[in-house]
């Protein structure tokens, strides 16, 4: 196993679902470099390929071979047909922060995946980025948010001194003015900062 038959297994074993682009970004390639090691870990049972239409992109997923591979203890993902083009694009946020978009050194990189199986972990974050200065939160709102639990979650970063900044993608402008206006009233707007993404 080369690493970048490991980088991908990472990729991989951190979210439930990812396509061949993602992996040519990750590995710093083109996507005729990276569908080879696709292939070959498709080949060896530790991917799973699986298309979303007849002639559609396909997409990847972890095995329970490819997850012992790389030593994690994470279940074998379920992929959520319904929620696949929200789950790809937070992949893509995950990568932004992994290759240095942020504009801050970076310490490490979690998905919520990951997240989630850490004892007494804060809920919220998609992404959660470890800086040298803290921690920075990564969201993505589609459709209209939960704001109920927006608020809750934003509140429990500005009571929690390890969290420097919380970045929320929205993509719709609604959402976005919904999100600034709660931001305000809970006087949070000097750490949370509202991005807008087209998908």
């Amino acid at each position: 196993m080369g690493e970048h038959d490991r980088q991908v297994l990472d990729l991989a074993s951190a979210w439930s679902v990812f396509v061949a682009d993602q992996v040519g970004v990750l590995l710093g390639c083109d996507q005729d470099t990276a569908e080879p090691v696709l292939d070959g870990l498709v080949d060896w049972g530790l991917l799973l390929r699986a298309r979303l239409l007849p002639a559609g992109q396909p997409f990847y997923r972890v095995t329970s071979e490819g997850l012992a591979e790389v030593g994690s203890s994470l279940p074998v993902p379920v992929v959520d047909l319904v929620g696949l083009r929200g789950e790809l694009a937070v992949v893509w946020l995950w990568l932004m922060a992994r290759i240095g978009r942020l504009g801050e050194p970076v310490v490490s990189v979690s998905s919520r995946r990951e997240l989630a199986a850490r004892p007494g972990m804060v809920q919220g974050p998609d992404v959660l980025v470890a800086t040298d200065r803290g921690w920075v939160a990564v969201h993505l709102l589609l459709g209209i948010p939960d704001l109920a639990l927006l608020r809750r979650v934003l509140m429990s970063y500005g009571s929690d001194p390890r969290f420097v900044e919380a970045i929320v993608h929205v993509e719709r402008q609604s959402t976005g003015a919904a999100v600034k206006e709660l931001v305000q009233g809970l006087g949070l707007a000097s750490m949370v900062r509202l991005q807008s993404v087209i998908l």
